[in-house]
């Protein structure tokens, strides 16, 4: 047995690969690619695959930043999760006749990405399967897909149309979020769920309003009557779209001055993305707000007597100011400091603030939730005070000007995997990725020596520099 490689006792499972080559040829007999066989082989930037393998199990090439091509025989069945996770380098591949499941983050972050050729046989495109493959620009759906699942093409910024065959009958939320170069869905007439009317995605009765294009001309949307339910994600990337009316006799949603709420104005629903507004008050009867990303809006004022939210120098943080709520994405500051009454920054609370160059996170902070800081393009150093427990996931992904983040020893958590439901509610599951700096190319962590800080930047290659 080679010194370069490791296989299972029988010799059917590739287990381990120690070489250094730039090219590998994974030897014959091997039915299985196992668990991270080749994880973080950076040097690595050919693999062919021999016949006989029907498995590329889990992270089985996870963080091959050099992998520019894979051969894979048609015999394969199973590609698992994250198997390609992180192979940024990879500019095509061709997933075999065989496979039914493209599972989840199978090819998130391969950023260079641009042809996916997908089998007959496959039904499931899974969670953030193709989620930051940024240079996609289109994705040929073979008839035989039925789902598409929570973020399968998240943040596929290049992408320009998708048609969604006739078998489909589940989109998750979020399938598309982030695609802001996409102009339109069409969608097959005969499927039974789902249809397009001038490229905007709908359930197949109206009734639900599921997508609008990210590059949607439009200026103006308008919810017509038989709309009952607006998707979470419907409105998102969508930098066009200036105000958002609803029909007079709609019986779940009313627009006020251009912004989408729920019937009895309890619910902000979507603060159109190109809203020409550089203030907003959010009014005595509001209790749930989403306001997105928000490029225009340089602040958000609460009425006084708002029992759920309150606002400090144009912040909204919750009522108790325990909760940092929504930075506006417009807001002209390019150093904050988080206050220290702040245990929670909220998922998407910074995401898209285009001017914030440093952030200093207080000591009370328990949680830097989902995609706190996600696309904040350009924030450059980050430090975080002492006390602080858990960097959600994606909470700085897409941050591609971040040079520095000071972490204490008190971090150790780094989740990776996350999503939200039709209702925007937040779920999370139970994975450790590097997500949390995806695109971060520029990064170096500096932490305490023997903190989780620095054995998670080794784990997931990130530059170290040990702090005092």
């Amino acid at each position: 047995m080679s010194a370069d490689y490791e296989l299972s006792a029988n010799g059917k499972v590739f287990k381990k690969y120690r070489g250094t080559a730039s090219e590998f040829a994974v030897p014959d007999g091997v039915k299985a690619i196992g668990i991270e066989a080749f994880r973080n082989c950076s040097t690595l930037k050919s693999v062919v695959i021999p016949e006989g393998v029907k498995t590329i199990d889990w992270g089985a090439f996870f963080g091959c930043k050099s992998l520019e091509s894979v051969e894979t025989p048609n015999g394969v069945t199973t590609i698992a999760n994250a198997a390609f996770c992180g192979c940024r380098a990879l500019k095509s591949i061709v997933v075999p006749n065989g496979v039914k499941t493209v599972w989840n983050k199978a090819f998130y972050d391969c950023s260079s990405l641009t042809s996916i050729a997908l089998p007959e046989s496959l039904k499931i495109v899974g969670e953030d399967a193709f989620a930051y493959c940024r240079s996609l620009t289109s994705v040929d759906l073979p008839e035989s897909v039925n789902k598409i699942d929570f973020g399968a093409f998240r943040n596929c910024s290049s992408l320009t149309a998708v048609f969604i065959p006739k078998r489909v009958k589940t989109i998750g939320v979020g399938a598309f979020s982030g695609c802001r170069a996409l102009k339109s869905f069409e969608v097959d007439e005969n499927n039974s769920r789902y249809r397009s009317d001038d490229g905007v995605l709908f359930s197949k009765n109206g009734r639900t309003l599921v997508k609008i294009p990210g590059a949607t001309a439009l200026e103006t949307f308008f919810v017509s009557e038989e709309i009952n339910k607006v998707r979470f994600d419907a409105f998102d990337a969508c930098r066009s779209i200036k105000t958002i009316d609803v029909a007079e006799n709609n019986s779940k949603y009313r627009s006020v001055d251009g912004v989408l709420f729920s019937k009895d104005g309890k619910k902000l629903v979507a603060f159109p993305e190109g809203m020409q507004k550089d203030r907003y008050l959010i009014d005595d009867e509001v209790k749930t707000a989403f306001l997105n990303c928000c490029p225009l809006l340089e602040s958000i004022d609460v009425a006084e007597n708002n029992s759920k939210y309150r606002s400090i120098d144009g912040v909204l943080f919750s009522k108790d100011g325990k909760k940092l709520v929504k930075f506006p994405g417009g807001m002209k500051k390019e150093r904050y400091v988080v206050p220290e009454s702040v245990a929670e920054i909220e998922p998407g609370a910074f995401s898209g603030c285009v001017a914030l160059t440093s952030i200093t996170v207080s000591k009370n902070v328990e949680l830097i939730n989902y995609g706190a800081f996600e696309n904040c393009v350009s924030l450059e150093s980050v430090v975080v005070e002492e006390g602080v427990e858990s960097l959600g996931p994606s909470a700085f992904a897409g941050c591609s000007a971040l040079k520095s983040v000071v972490l204490p020893k008190s971090v150790e958590q780094f989740s990776g995997w996350s999503y939200w439901d039709e209702d925007g509610e937040f779920c999370e599951l139970d994975f450790t990725g590097d997500d949390v700096f995806l695109g971060c190319k520029a990064l170096t962590i500096r932490a305490p020596k023997g903190s989780p800080a620095e054995r998670y930047a080794k784990e997931c290659q990130i530059n170290f520099e040990p702090s005092e």
